[in-house]
């Protein structure tokens, strides 16, 4: 399966684990990637699509419609099998880029939280509840990092696919948490 991931930060350790799971499975992977560090080689097949910064929410924005912008007609976007979107922000580049190739390829929405603008009262909130609802349309499957997620979703998901996988087991409190990863199942196969 040719597998095009959207993913916030490239330097991000699990970020790099999704990637390296789904390439352990035999899937095909180009990330399309913004990053929080130096440009660098990642170990994947990585379109750079700029660097990010937290907690700046207008540079966030531009940063999205570049991204869109760089993703527009690229080459390696052609065939894809599955989108895979970590982060609100990325799912918004995924749905334009899928737009933009012509493909009609599964997309997956991985959240990893629920962003404070998503609960806020007022316009701002309104905004971003609105454009997470019209995103949600084009999702086959929503991936949690927490069962917990489900039961403190934002009210978009109302209309969105049920979240079928979560990705975190319960913390051992017993474990140091590399110990933890290192005993923890291989990553769920994914089927459409």
């Amino acid at each position: 399966m040719r597998i095009a991931f959207f993913g916030h930060d490239a330097s991000d350790a699990m970020l790099a684990r999704r990637i390296a799971g789904m390439k352990a499975l035999g899937h095909d992977v180009t990330a399309f990637t913004m990053r929080r560090d130096e440009d660098r080689e990642r170990g994947w097949k990585n379109v750079d699509l700029g660097r990010t910064y937290d907690a700046k929410l207008m540079h966030r924005a531009l940063s999205i419609r570049r991204g869109i912008r760089q993703c527009r007609d690229h080459p390696r976007l052609s065939g894809m099998d599955l989108y895979w979107a970590r982060n609100l922000d990325m799912l918004a580049i995924a749905v334009a880029a899928r737009r933009d190739a012509g493909s009609h390829a599964p997309l997956v929405y991985e959240t990893l939280d629920i962003h404070g603008a998503l609960t806020a009262k007022g316009p701002k909130g309104w905004l971003f509840r609105r454009a997470e609802k019209r995103l949600l349309e084009f999702t086959r499957l929503i991936v949690v990092s927490s069962p917990a997620f489900v039961t403190v979703a934002p009210a978009s998901f109302t209309n969105a696919p049920p979240p079928d996988v979560s990705e975190s087991p319960p913390p051992d409190p017993t474990c140091s948490s590399d110990a933890a990863f290192s005993n923890r199942a291989p990553p769920p196969r994914y089927t459409f």
